[in-house]
């Protein structure tokens, strides 16, 4: 990846082992490092990355802390479609309240996938999945 086509002064790759590009962690540094931005699987922020952890909580988590937690499977994708670029957030383990707002609300999709880094926590799960 050429860094000065983003404009940034680094970026760091951290590829999933499944060998999927949408899977690829990528941190990218700019401004002499004082603007950090990250993303995966379509999704991404700039400075902490702030997750929902009960309803209406929220805790935040450095950016290199929270790669740390995509590679161990800990935060994952959550998206509306199988296609692992358009993830709409990133959810922290088990995420029982976010996927049951996201079957359940005025517009809810008949299923959610789950994608993780390497893979091993990928599941689709539909409406009927959460009564059982």
């Amino acid at each position: 990846m050429d860094e000065a086509s983003y404009g940034c002064d680094l970026v760091v790759e951290i590829p999933s082992p499944l060998g999927d590009p949408n899977r690829t962690i990528e941190i990218w540094f700019a401004n002499d490092e004082k603007d950090i931005s990250i993303s995966f699987a379509g999704w991404h922020t700039h400075g902490n990355v702030a997750v929902e952890t009960s309803q209406g909580v929220y805790k935040e988590w450095s950016i290199v802390d929270a790669a740390k937690m995509i590679v161990a499977g800990v935060l994952v994708g959550l998206s509306e479609h199988a296609a692992r670029d358009d993830t709409a957030e990133l959810i922290l383990l088990p995420g029982d309240f976010q996927i049951e707002d996201a079957l359940t609300s005025e517009a809810a999709p008949d299923k959610v996938f789950i994608c993780s880094w390497d893979g091993t926590k990928d599941r689709k799960i539909s409406a009927a999945d959460l009564y059982r």
